[in-house]
């Protein structure tokens, strides 16, 4: 048994270091807890971990490290059918290369994320992937078509908030004008 609490334990370790706002540490207890859950022969945990270190890395300002550690996370998600873990791997991928400024390839890599999250049903991490689309789109100076993705956006969530109905008939107002 204590295999399965060294596992634990160095991913709760990387959690608080995280949260600690240590993510040079965390990422590297990530990384920790990953071999050892891979080891155990729990290749999603392994997986999980190595998408966990990935996000650590992109907070400490090492993007291409971030980038490169996801390299198998995706095929393990794929395999083990886990679309959701899949969805945030592939938006852990595609902020990173938002920020190595590769915005062709993080668009794609964030609307695959998107329909990955609408799939599943997750409406909250759905729609924080079609606000980060709609970001990028702004920052290109895509204003029409970063107020269209948010209102596509708005009309797949399966069960609105009231913020989002409110914001949704919002964002209709300017698409009317400009006749979409």
């Amino acid at each position: 048994m204590p295999e399965m609490f060294d596992k634990t334990d160095l991913e709760t370790k990387a959690h608080s270091k995280f949260n600690a706002g240590e993510f040079l540490a965390a990422a590297r207890e990530f990384e920790r807890a990953s071999k050892a859950y891979a080891l155990a022969g729990d290749e999603i945990h392994a997986a999980e971990m190595l998408s966990n270190s990935s996000v650590s890395y992109l907070k400490a300002g090492e993007p291409k490290l971030a980038l490169s550690i996801l390299e198998d996370c995706n095929e393990t998600f794929r395999q083990f059918g886990d679309h959701r873990k899949l969805a945030i791997e592939i938006g852990n991928r595609a902020a990173a290369l938002d920020v190595l400024g590769k915005f062709d390839e993080a668009l794609k890599q964030y609307q695959s994320s998107a329909d990955f999250f609408n799939r599943v049903g997750d409406d909250d991490l759905y729609m924080s992937t079609i606000q980060a689309i709609s970001t990028m789109q702004l920052k290109k100076g895509r204003y029409s078509d970063a107020l269209e993705t948010m209102q596509v956006g708005f009309s797949r969530v399966k069960k609105p908030t009231r913020k989002q109905s409110f914001l949704s008939r919002l964002f209709d107002i300017p698409l009317k004008i400009l006749g979409r």
